[in-house]
C-alpha cells in the first residue's frame, strides 16, 4: 500500500500495528504485576516437574531437570533432599544430573548419607533461588528490548 501510495491500505497497516503495540504494553504490565510471583510460580511448577521426573510420558521433563541441574550446578528445588519425595529416588537416590562430576549412577543412594558426604558427590543447593535470580537479572535488558521494538512500532505508526 505505501509504494502505490493507497491510503486505505496505509491505513489499516497503521490501524493493525496499533492493536499490537497495545498488545505489547498490556503484556507488559502484565509482566510487571507478576514479577513478584516469579518465585512462587517457579516453586510450584518445578516442585510439580519433580513429581514426574522419570515417568513414562514425560521425557521433557526429565530433560529439562537434567539441563536445569547440570547448567545451574544445583540439585532439587530448595536442597537436594527435595528428592526423597519423588517416586523416581525410591527415597535415596538423586538424578546423575545433581553430581559433580559426569558420571552414570554416581546419584545412587545420596540421600541416606550425610550432607558433608552428599556434598562431595553432588550439589547440594536447590536450583530454585539460582534460577530465580538468573531471571530477575536478565528482566531488564528483556524490559529494554521490548521497549526498544515498542518505539519502532510507534514510528512505524506515526510516518
Amino acid at each position: 500500500g505505501a509504494i502505490k501510495e493507497n491510503h486505505c491500505m496505509t491505513l489499516t497497516f497503521a490501524i493493525l500495528l496499533g492493536v499490537i503495540f497495545l498488545m505489547e504494553i498490556g503484556a507488559g504490565i502484565a509482566a510487571y504485576k507478576l514479577k513478584g510471583q516469579v518465585n512462587d510460580l517457579l516453586y510450584n511448577n518445578m516442585e510439580q516437574g519433580m513429581q514426574n521426573y522419570n515417568q513414562t510420558g514425560y521425557d521433557g521433563v526429565t530433560h529439562t531437570w537434567d539441563g536445569l541441574q547440570h547448567e545451574l550446578n544445583c540439585c532439587g528445588t530448595e536442597e537436594y533432599q527435595d528428592w526423597s519425595n519423588v517416586a523416581f529416588s525410591s527415597g535415596s537416590d538423586v538424578p546423575d544430573s545433581c553430581c559433580l562430576s559426569d558420571v552414570v549412577g554416581c546419584g545412587l543412594g545420596v540421600l541416606s548419607l550425610p550432607q558433608s558426604e552428599a556434598a562431595m558427590k553432588i550439589h547440594t543447593e536447590g536450583c530454585l533461588d539460582i534460577f530465580s535470580v538468573k531471571i530477575k537479572s536478565n528482566i531488564g535488558a528483556v524490559g529494554g528490548l521490548g521497549i526498544g521494538i515498542g518505539f519502532l512500532q510507534l514510528i512505524g505508526m506515526i510516518f
